[in-house]
């Protein structure tokens, strides 16, 4: 027994209903998703150091060059994706649908919303890499004085500070 399989048609068909809306719908999420997942996983570096260190005789010496009993500070800064980005590409997505469902009038007028939404959230994932990066290495190690998550690249990324003092050598 011989079975015949019909491979000419397509897995989906243009003539049904929004076939082609709804694939450019599915890209849309494609793009968002990659998007996000891409800033997450690019925007990682770190910068450290310390404010003093030992002389010759393995006493303390602060920024100076002086001799003090207390041990320098040292600052390591990590900056890391902030979550507000991947919230605002979800938003988004959200709104470029909604946009399509109210405002468009024909298919032409869908499409075009959803191209131009998949190009917004693939600009916003990459400004805030590069803006998130710009701001971080641009900030001095002076600034962080105390512990904690840093906001001051908001929304871009965010940064864990620690600063401890230096071991004993």
């Amino acid at each position: 027994m011989t079975v015949v399989v019909d491979e000419s048609e397509p897995k989906v068909r243009e003539s049904l209903p929004g076939a082609r809306i709804l694939r450019r719908v599915l890209w849309l999420l494609v793009v968002a998703v990659v998007s996000g997942l891409a800033y997450s996983s690019v925007l990682v570096g770190s910068m450290g150091g310390g404010f003093g260190g030992f002389d010759s005789d393995g006493n303390y010496v602060d920024a100076e060059g002086n001799t003090t009993t207390t041990p320098p500070l040292q600052i390591n800064a990590i900056v890391h994706a902030n979550p507000a980005i991947p919230v605002l590409i979800g938003i988004m997505v959200l709104a470029a649908i909604v946009l399509v469902l109210r405002v468009a009038r024909d298919e032409v007028i869908a499409l075009r919303i959803l191209d131009v939404a998949m190009l917004a959230i693939a600009a916003v994932a990459m400004c805030s890499v590069v803006a998130g990066y710009a701001w971080f290495f641009a900030t001095g190690l002076d600034y962080w004085t105390g512990s904690g998550i840093h906001y001051t690249g908001f929304p871009f990324a965010s940064v864990n500070v620690t600063t401890q003092p230096m071991p004993a050598p």
